[in-house]
This record gives C-alpha cells, structure tokens and sequence, in this order.
C-alpha cells in the first residue's frame, strides 16, 4: 500500500487510514482459513469472509452502513476502542454522553467502511505468523495480496480475549497503530477544545 501523498490533509489522511485499517482488518482477512493455526488468526479469517459477503451486497447506502454496523459490533469491540481513543480525556467524558459517543463512533465507523472499502479488498490473507503480546492479546502477522500488480502490504492484527470471546481491537497498517492514530486525532481536538466533547461529537458527525 502506498504511502499517503503529502497535500493529503490531516483529516483526509485520518479517514483513509481508518478505512484502510478497518478494511484490513475484516476485509483482507479473505481466503486465509487455509493459513490459520491458532484461534485468533481462525477468528480474523471468519471475519474476512462474512465481511466479504457484506461488501458485495448490492443494497442502499443506508442499508450498506447497517450491514458494516453489524460486522462492527459482531467482530469487533468499538466501545473499548472508542474509549481508549479519548486518552487521558476518558474520565471527563460525560456519563450522560458516553452512549451518544459510542454511538457516534460506530456510526463514524460504519459510514467510511461502507463508503470505501470495496477499495481495500484483497485477493486473500496470508497469515505469516503469531506470538503473545501479552497474557491476552496476540499479535498476527500478515500479508495482504492483490488481484492487480500491487505488491504484497504487510498488516498486524491485534486479536484480544475477554473472557471466553475474542475481538479484533487494533490494526497495523504503515508501522502505525490505527488506535494510536486515532487517539492522537481525538485528543488533539479535546485540548483545543479544553475537553469541551462537542467539537469532536461534530467532527464525528461530519
């Protein structure tokens, strides 16, 4: 995958990179149950082809954010993502706005994942391998291959376990951390604001 160009904004690149990190993330995963040994790479696979099925269904654009929706809440954790996003801001986030947050940034995410991933779809997955990054979290190693003459672009998946499910909660695509990239926009526009939540309930809703 190429790199951004430099005129590319901040917020254009924000976008692209969570498209591309969603898409990769459940997208790309098509076509590598083959290359899966472990739960968590089974897991991205499963994911990769139920998302490739939604990526083909034909239907409105509001029926194609429902469906991402659903892939969202069904393979991944967007609640403890959409927190760790905030930072240092998360404990200052309203208790009678967290629902309303929550809810914004599974729309958010829902809405660039339908409007552009059929972009990011690859031919198949090759798992590469796997290894603990901590007691609960594995770190999959990947490659994405294209139909075109794109070369290869290398993805990690970071697959967690709470209890007895597993979630995709993060995403390495260009050596950056998608949640980090995120937070990073968040809380840029939270110190601003001096934690005022509603110029990033408006950037969400843009």
């Amino acid at each position: 995958m190429q790199a951004f160009p430099t005129t590319v904004t901040r917020r254009m690149a924000l976008r692209a990179t969570l498209v591309a990190g969603i898409a990769l993330t459940v997208l790309g995963a098509s076509g590598s149950s083959g290359n899966a040994t472990t739960a968590e790479e089974a897991f991205a696979s499963k994911a990769g082809a139920h998302a490739i099925q939604t990526a083909a269904y034909g239907g409105s654009a509001e029926q194609k954010v429902d469906r991402f929706r659903d892939l969202l809440r069904r393979y991944s954790n967007v609640k403890e993502v959409a927190l760790f996003s905030l930072g240092k801001y998360e404990k200052q986030l309203p208790p009678s706005r967290a629902k309303e947050y929550f809810t914004l940034v599974e729309d958010f995410t829902a809405k660039l994942f339908a409007s552009y991933a059929g972009n990011f779809a690859g031919r198949e997955v090759q798992v590469l391998r796997s290894a603990p990054r901590t007691q609960n979290d594995i770190v999959v190693d990947s490659r994405i291959l294209y139909n075109d003459d794109r070369r290869p672009a290398p993805v990690k998946w970071l697959v967690a376990k709470r209890g007895n499910k597993l979630n995709i909660y993060d995403v390495n695509i260009q050596g950056v951390w998608l949640s980090l990239f995120i937070q990073q926009k968040f809380v840029s526009i939270l110190k601003k604001s001096k934690g005022d939540f509603e110029p990033l309930f408006a950037y969400l809703k843009e």
